[in-house]
């Protein structure tokens, strides 16, 4: 595996510690807030919804969720792995994994995606209610596209998000993935219960 394609999926070993931290939060705010502007949110690990929320609030539940994760991801190092342990270099290196998101955001600023999304979800909930379908199949097509779009950040997301544990805590083996999906599900519930009590909205 070449260099360019190394650094797409494992960039740990060039960029750790503070500077990924400052780098990925930048880009993880800036995916936020283009996500908010088009009615995009990230509740949680690899949870992606179309919502409007307040800006206040879709930044507060996608940091909250970037949080815990490094909190129980750091836990779990600190159980498995016999190296030592910089909190930076955890909390840096994922939250720079979660750079693929976007392009989730990016291809949301444009209007014939989220536009299909939303009449494709209406429509579905219409048939469920007995009411008369009205999203078209350029809208169905539209909506796929996306989906797969969303998709692949997502798994692309997910594999630097391991890179990031496996290289910041020392880890890896049959340990290390039990310990990163744990990790992942864990978040999901915690997150999906503060959306239950305050945001029902948008579940």
């Amino acid at each position: 595996m070449n260099n360019k394609n190394l650094s797409l999926i494992n960039p740990f070993e060039r960029i750790a510690g503070l500077k990924a931290l400052i780098i990925g939060l930048i880009i993880y705010i800036a995916t936020v807030v283009l996500g908010q502007i088009n009615g995009i949110a990230y509740p949680g690990v690899i949870s992606i919804k179309l919502a409007s929320l307040p800006l206040l609030s879709a930044l507060g539940i996608a940091l909250s969720a970037l949080i815990i994760f490094i909190l129980i991801l750091y836990i779990i190092g600190r159980l498995i792995s016999k190296s030592r342990i910089r909190p930076v270099d955890v909390a840096g290196t994922l939250t720079l994994a979660k750079v693929p998101l976007l392009l989730v955001s990016l291809v949301g600023c444009i209007p014939t995606f989220t536009k299909s999304s939303i009449e494709v979800t209406n429509s579905l909930l219409s048939s469920i209610t007995g009411n008369a379908s009205t999203a078209s199949g350029t809208d169905y097509l539209i909506m796929s596209i996306f989906v797969i779009i969303i998709m692949v950040a997502t798994i692309w997301m997910l594999i630097l998000s391991y890179n990031a544990f496996s290289i910041s805590c020392n880890v890896k083996g049959v340990k290390a993935i039990a310990g990163f999906i744990i990790a992942a599900v864990l978040t999901e519930c915690i997150c999906f219960a503060i959306l239950l009590a305050d945001f029902q909205g948008i579940l």
